[in-house]
């Protein structure tokens, strides 16, 4: 009799346990999937790097001739209604999905040309591969033979914010209006 109210003891704990762990373990491996190291010229980043600030992530790429330097202008925008404690607690990031292009000190220019706060960022195409995919995002080179650049990228053009503690807080579509971003970035400060 004791064994047997010794295994259902058992049993009643490691259900217990693991519907109690289970949210716990879900929001870790959230939290990983959108985890990175990128190259930026100032050294190698990781979203866990800016735990306690809010953080807006857009792929695109430098040579983009209409949607990157749309969505970053608004972006740039929306901070203008945040005050100057919700600015510090904000960090901006621009993934190139096109390396091979664009160099990181043009990266970190092209990013600050909208804002002060924005980072510009890339990697090696395997990592980008690895993180577009861990985003859900997509982008493809797309040959422009009669072009002097050679090539196009097509690309996804999603706004990511993270809340202070890495969590996604919400993921915007290109044409949302600056105050759409201002809110967005209010609820993750």
């Amino acid at each position: 009799m004791k064994k047997i109210l010794f295994l259902i003891t058992a049993v009643v704990i490691a259900v217990v346990s693991v519907v109690v762990a289970k949210p716990y373990v879900d929001a870790y491996k959230e939290k990983q999937k959108y985890e990175f190291t990128l190259d930026t010229i100032d050294g190698p980043i990781k979203l866990s790097d800016f735990k306690g600030k809010a953080v807006a992530i857009f792929f695109g790429y430098t040579y983009c001739p209409d949607v990157c330097p749309t969505a970053l202008s608004m972006m740039g925008e929306s901070l203008k209604k945040l005050d100057k404690k919700e600015l510090e607690d904000f960090k901006g990031i621009f993934i190139s999905v096109d390396p091979a292009r664009d160099s990181l000190k043009n990266l970190k220019e092209y990013a600050m040309y909208f804002h002060p706060n924005f980072i510009g960022a890339t990697s090696s195409d395997e990592m980008i591969l690895e993180v577009t995919k861990n985003y859900g995002t997509y982008f493809q080179k797309e040959n422009l033979p009669n072009s002097e650049m050679g090539y196009s990228v097509s690309h996804t053009s999603y706004i990511y914010i993270f809340d202070k503690e890495g969590n996604l807080s919400s993921k915007l579509e290109h044409f949302v209006t600056p105050s759409v971003i201002t809110k967005a970035l209010k609820k993750a400060l």
